[in-house]
């Protein structure tokens, strides 16, 4: 904006000194006034196509890309940690769940999950299958993850935005 008004100022001061500028200031004023509507009417009509652009295309990336349940009894994501019966889970956040079209990564967040004396530990090996396809299973114990293993933990209870939950089955999956 500054620029402009001294842009005014020096036409204004030049033309006046001379005696005939009227017309020339009348030139600088008009342009200045359609730059800004211009300006004023980008900002509406680009407000206006988002708008529209949501109401058009939100049905189609609803069903391309769902929303999460709210209510989730399962999570998946990495080890970070394992300190006595609580494994720290680093997860994807449920909310982040659009692609990112700027190539950002997706949000992460680190959940605790707690095991109880009923806790299953199981680990699949994706290698080797059973007589009707699936992989085979193996009870191991909590000590035998570790920091970077993929795994998925179930609860009886929600856990879908809870920070530190209880689990009944932790499954280690080994490819």
């Amino acid at each position: 904006m500054k620029p402009v008004l001294l842009l005014f100022l020096v036409c204004y001061n030049g033309t006046m000194k001379n005696g005939g500028g009227k017309k020339i200031l009348l030139a600088v004023v008009i342009v200045v006034v359609a730059v800004v509507c211009c300006y004023v009417g980008f900002l509406i009509g680009t407000k206006q196509g988002k708008m529209q652009a949501q109401q058009e295309w939100e049905p189609i990336v609803n069903v391309a890309f769902p929303k999460p349940p709210e209510q989730l009894f399962y999570l998946n994501g990495t080890v970070v940690d394992v300190v006595g019966a609580t494994i720290s889970l680093e997860i994807n956040d449920p909310d982040d769940y659009l692609p990112h079209t700027d190539g950002s990564p997706v949000a992460t967040e680190v959940r605790y999950a707690n095991l109880t004396g009923q806790t299953k530990v199981l680990a699949y090996d994706m290698n080797r299958v059973d007589a009707n396809g699936n992989p085979l299973s193996t009870q191991i114990r909590s000590s035998d993850l570790k920091a970077g293993d993929s795994i998925m933990v179930k609860s009886d209870a929600n856990i879908r935005d809870a920070e530190q939950f209880d689990v009944t089955e932790v499954a280690l999956i080994r490819y």
